[in-house]
């Protein structure tokens, strides 16, 4: 069976808890920072030790795409509101 792995893009605020509830089903997950530099309101929600990996989208899509392929990511969900259009996408 391979392993289960799931994005989550801009894992702020309540979204903090994305994580953790995934993990408790098997999940590693790598967080998605949709902006190079949060917003000191939100990063201090941000829970680095929940993720294996943090990835900084640096406005190439297909970059992004392709370091999550190569991760095998299974889901790809938004945290926060200003990850729903990267993690649509």
């Amino acid at each position: 069976m391979s392993k289960k792995i799931c994005a989550i893009v801009d894992p702020y605020s309540s979204s903090n808890l994305y994580a953790p509830a995934l993990k408790a089903f098997g999940y590693d997950c790598i967080a998605v920072q949709s902006q190079a530099t949060p917003t000191s309101l939100i990063a201090g929600s941000f829970r680095n030790a929940d993720f294996s990996e943090v990835l900084k989208f640096t406005g190439d899509l297909d970059h992004t795409v392709s370091e999550l392929k190569k991760r095998n990511v299974n889901l790809v969900i938004p945290g926060m509101e200003m990850g729903i259009e990267l993690a649509d996408a």
